[in-house]
């Protein structure tokens, strides 16, 4: 079967990786560049010389592949002439009179993976759910996008090393011609596409640099800036990527200039291999799974109550959500809202939270929350409390002060809470894919010496126009009122207090 043949023009870098590539690619290609495009190629390169193959298409969680990864690679396969439901099929079989070859290694079900006329066959792989984490797979090839999020040493342990064997199989082609697996060059191939990483355990991918320096006949690293795909993105699309990110994640994620780690930030201790965690909880049939509220969040206790922080502001207003069990404190995720009502950003929690049995919240605040505000009988805090009272949950305030306490003293709260094995704190814990505005906001939240203090925070990006406020420091802020309400009085040391309605 051959398929049809769109027209379609590479940019520079994917025109170097069809021409380069080599049995490991790594492509460090900012948002824009055409990543999905040429994963696209790639797919369809080996379906057609891997006859009955089996690969994987890796992801840091199964959400990922249904959400953003298969999406975009559909797209890429349409893009190369292979469609939906007739050169493939994702999630289930083509019809048995169609007579494709099966696969080498045939699932028992083809719910997790994409099957093509040729019999080649990728296999979904992720690495927070044990029934998809590849080992025990013996496979022909490796795929991965957005791959700086994977685990690295569970990628070499689970997928790496079962990309292995199979070198005396034969590739059968529509010509009659038949060839080894061994003597065709995609067999074992790996390919690895991300922007490049903005936090420290994602250096493991740029590690390949060096690999592929040393070792051009096996190793390909490519990076490119979207500006190599400028003729087909247009300027509109560097403009507003400009506009809506903060300077820091448009050079990473546009540009592809790599992050240097925040000097000198409020959160020093963060780190995201011992502070971090994926948490979701699969529905058996995964057409159901859905992000949009919290019954397949796997980290929710649903019959406790729920603790949230909340940060006021005229232009945007944001929460965080938590619990804390198992002698630790869990970031279960991060909501906001741009130019909207503190009304608006409570219906954003009733809505996620819908499903949630015990409607029992305790909220912290800033201290401000609970200054009367002009042309209202409310402040901030009843106004959150009321709406939260209206759509049937059960609210208590706990922030009575009229004061804050001076960021010197947040700062070594932190350190404490961040500690490892610190017997006088829980343990801190973020679920990465709920909390990923927050984690930002957090990881580059800068320190500077105060004016009447050692140590603050330096929080100009809320005033930044060309910021991000959902990047800036506000979430952090509400991650901070919850901390301190809760844990302030085991630091054992005076604290110190400045008036709420100084900001």
């Amino acid at each position: 079967m051959n398929s049809e043949t769109n027209e379609l023009t590479y940019n520079f870098a994917q025109y170097v990786f069809v021409m380069k590539r080599t049995k490991f690619n790594v492509l460090e290609w900012g948002r824009g560049t055409g990543k999905s495009t040429i994963i696209g190629r790639h797919i369809k390169d080996c379906a057609e010389a891997l006859p009955r193959a089996n690969f994987v298409l890796v992801a840091e969680t199964y959400a990922q592949i249904l959400t953003r990864t298969l999406p975009s690679t559909i797209s890429g396969l349409e893009q190369h002439g292979y469609k939906n439901n007739v050169h493939f099929f994702v999630g289930k079989r083509p019809p048995k009179n169609w007579n494709w070859p099966e696969p080498y290694e045939a699932p028992l079900d083809y719910k997790r993976s994409i099957i093509f006329y040729t019999g080649f066959i990728i296999n979904f792989v992720s690495q927070d759910t044990s029934s998809a984490s590849g080992r025990g797979m013996n496979v022909d090839g490796v795929i991965s996008d957005e791959s700086v999020r994977l685990n690295k040493a569970k990628f070499d342990t689970d997928i790496i090393l079962t990309n292995r064997g199979n070198l005396k199989r034969v590739a059968h082609y529509p010509d009659g011609t038949w060839k080894y697996f061994k003597d065709v060059p995609l067999h074992h191939s790996v390919l690895l596409a991300s922007t490049t990483p903005l936090t420290a355990s994602g250096q493991w991918f740029i590690d390949f640099e060096e690999k592929a320096r040393l070792d051009p006949s096996e190793y390909l690293f490519l990076r490119a800036s979207a500006e190599v795909n400028k003729e087909n993105l247009g300027e509109d699309y560097f403009k507003k990527s400009k506009a809506l990110l903060p300077d820091f994640m448009y050079k990473a994620e546009v540009l592809n200039e790599r992050m240097s780690k925040v000097d000198n930030g409020f959160y020093p201790l963060l780190n995201e291999e011992l502070h971090c965690y994926n948490g979701y909880a699969y529905p058996e049939d995964h057409n159901e799974f859905n992000t949009h509220t919290s019954l397949y969040d796997d980290d929710v206790l649903h019959d406790q109550p729920l603790e949230i922080g909340v940060d006021w502001g005229s232009n945007f207003n944001c929460m965080v959500v938590s619990q804390e069990y198992d002698n630790t404190h869990h970031f279960l995720k991060n909501l906001f809202v741009k130019h909207q009502t503190i009304d608006d950003l409570m219906d954003e929690f009733t809505k996620y939270y819908v499903h949630h049995k015990k409607k029992l919240i305790y909220m912290y605040y800033d201290p401000s929350g609970n200054v009367s505000v002009a042309n209202s009988n409310l402040t901030f805090a009843q106004q959150a409390e009321l709406r939260l009272k209206t759509a049937g949950w059960q609210v208590v305030l706990m922030t009575k002060e009229l004061h804050n306490i001076l960021h010197q003293d947040k700062f070594i709260l932190w350190g404490q809470l961040l500690k490892a094995n610190n017997p006088s704190m829980p343990d801190i814990a973020f679920n990465k894919n709920n909390c990923n505005e927050l984690w930002i906001s957090m990881t580059s939240a800068p320190a500077k010496k105060g004016r009447n203090e050692a140590i603050t925070k330096d929080k100009k990006s809320e005033k930044n126009k060309n910021t991000d406020q959902a990047h800036a420091t506000h979430l952090s802020d509400a991650a901070d009122v919850i901390v301190v309400g809760k844990f302030l009085n085991r630091l054992g040391k005076q604290t110190h207090f400045i008036d709420a309605t100084v900001r």
